[in-house]
């Protein structure tokens, strides 16, 4: 294993690479040895590192948990026998956390791998009008917890007709699935990782493009010209993989807007079913405009941070009326703001209070990114601002980020832990202050995993999946919205003991199996 980064990759996770090769199949010794002893041995250093052993360099991790369970954290580090961490905050892990997690079979999926030549079809799950799950642990659903002695939940054509004592509804025409004391519970939403406007993310061809920046581009009037702004319902491509994996990994809703790594103005976003097929299937965009993006990132194309705030003040507070900035002012449409630092959030704040004073209307704003946002965590939940961090355990990769909130052992708490406390309303998202991370958007449940590790108990499964559902929702003004619903075989969604076998979707009118 290899960071491959940053920013791909942060090198202080690297266990958590070797236990995602673990709960997809490798097995646990070869597991570690690829973070221990095979390093040793291709360096050419196994005669002193890569084993505990007299004689080797006393080079040890002590861990609170198995180096392989879910949000695995040091609580020591010894190089050459003298310990690293002066004051290491240490968490309070469950004894189950203490043996190597027991993990799914996907066997069936490495073959039909190896019989396509490494490209499976995605496209080949079942849908049976109505499927019968037996031995369910929990469903949950709005937000509660609903568990049945029978175990039993009836899904037909997307949607849940009953809970419980569902015997009369085990019929030859329906598909019965056994869960193994697995759980119900609502798709996750993904945000920030451009998928299905790149699919590629150094393949140009692959990609919908960067969108033009009347700030910084000279735009055609017969695009726009200063009023020319991108929209990502317009450029969708659906079943990409990287979408089609997230649909199969609990992803079923995703919001992204056109992606520029260094413009100011993105575009207006949109909401979209990751297992859908194509723009005109049934309930394939449930909202074409979703939010308005922009960028305020340091070191970012010509113009400053200063010339940027004083545009979008012009934008907000004379804008042309029935256009989108019109409809942001208003606030019937989230400004979503890429934002790392501290003092230009403290800006933005101040430039909210003076709009809302000139237009007596109340400006919807949510700051993306967001690693500062700590230091600032009391002003945002006074101004009623939202945070999606993106993401939960971000890396200093530019100056805007130096100040953030290492987490275990480094620190006692996480900027998540800051901000709720605070009473800020937070929503996960994927980091794209410099590259996408569609890979990483099925991994989604297993990043609110680690947030109930690391909260040290003060973060439920129910506030965690909120993450990346209710609050999401709430952050963009959906209300509405119908994530759909997801079934795990063996566990919940948080953990390496589950695996994610159908989609349950109301809106498209179908029920999804992967098996």
């Amino acid at each position: 294993m290899k960071s491959d980064g940053p920013p791909a990759l942060n090198a202080r996770y690297l266990f958590y690479e070797a236990a995602q090769a673990h709960y997809y199949g490798l097995p646990e010794d070869e597991a570690i040895a690829s973070l221990t002893t095979i390093p040793a041995q291709v360096a050419g250093y196994s005669h002193r590192l890569g084993l505990i052993k007299q004689g080797y360099d006393a080079d040890i991790i002590i861990w609170d948990s198995h180096p392989l369970s879910l949000g695995a954290t040091p609580q020591q580090v010894y190089i050459d026998g003298s310990p690293q961490l002066d004051e290491p905050f240490v968490l309070s892990k469950p004894h189950w956390a203490q043996t190597s997690p027991r993990t799914p079979s996907w066997d069936k999926e490495a073959n039909q791998t190896k019989e396509a030549d490494g490209l499976p079809d995605l496209l080949d799950s079942k849908t049976p009008d109505t499927i019968v799950f037996t031995n369910v642990a929990s469903f949950m659903h709005d937000g509660q917890l609903e568990r049945s002695e029978p175990g039993l939940v009836v899904a037909s054509r997307g949607r849940i007709v009953c809970a419980g004592a569902c015997a009369s509804y085990i019929t030859s025409e329906a598909t019965t699935v056994d869960l193994c004391g697995g759980s119900i519970m609502p798709g996750l939403i993904s945000s920030g990782a451009s998928i299905g406007l790149v699919e590629i993310d150094q393949e140009l061809s692959t990609n919908d493009g960067s969108p033009l920046d009347p700030l910084e581009n000279d735009v055609p009037v017969i695009a726009g010209g200063d009023q020319f702004l991108a929209r990502g319902v317009d450029g969708l491509s659906f079943a990409g993989r990287n979408a089609l994996l997230s649909y199969r990994g609990g992803v079923t809703t995703i919001i992204e807007a056109p992606f520029s790594s260094n413009g100011f103005i993105q575009g207006v976003s949109v909401a979209f079913r990751s297992g859908a097929r194509h723009k005109l299937e049934r309930g394939a965009v449930p909202y074409r405009e979703v939010a308005l993006h922009v960028r305020l990132v340091r070191g970012e194309g010509e113009g400053g941070i200063s010339t940027r705030i004083a545009t979008l003040r012009r934008l907000l507070s004379d804008p042309e009326e029935g256009s989108v900035y019109a409809r942001v002012a208003r606030g019937e449409l989230p400004l979503v703001v890429l934002v790392e630092n501290a003092d230009i959030m403290a800006t933005l704040l101040d430039l909210k209070k003076e709009l809302e004073a000139a237009s007596n209307s109340s400006l919807h704003l949510v700051f993306a990114g967001a690693t500062e946002s700590h230091l600032v965590a009391d002003q945002l939940a006074k101004a009623n601002v939202g945070v999606i961090l993106a993401p939960l355990r971000p890396i200093p990769l530019f100056w805007d980020q130096m100040r953030y909130v290492p987490g275990p052992p480094l620190s006692q708490h996480t900027a998540l832990q800051i901000l709720q406390r605070a009473g800020v309303t937070v929503g996960l998202g994927a980091s794209s202050v410099s590259v996408t991370q569609a890979w990483d958007a099925p991994n989604i449940r297993f990043n609110l995993g680690w947030a109930v590790a690391d909260s040290n108990g003060t973060l439920n499964n129910y506030e965690a999946l909120a993450l990346a559902t209710t609050n999401l929702k709430k952050l963009y003004r959906l209300p509405d919205l119908d994530t759909d619903f997801v079934a795990y075989r063996g566990g919940d969604a948080f953990g390496y003991s589950s695996k994610p076998i159908a989609v349950l979707s109301a809106e498209r009118g179908q029920n999804d199996l992967f098996e």
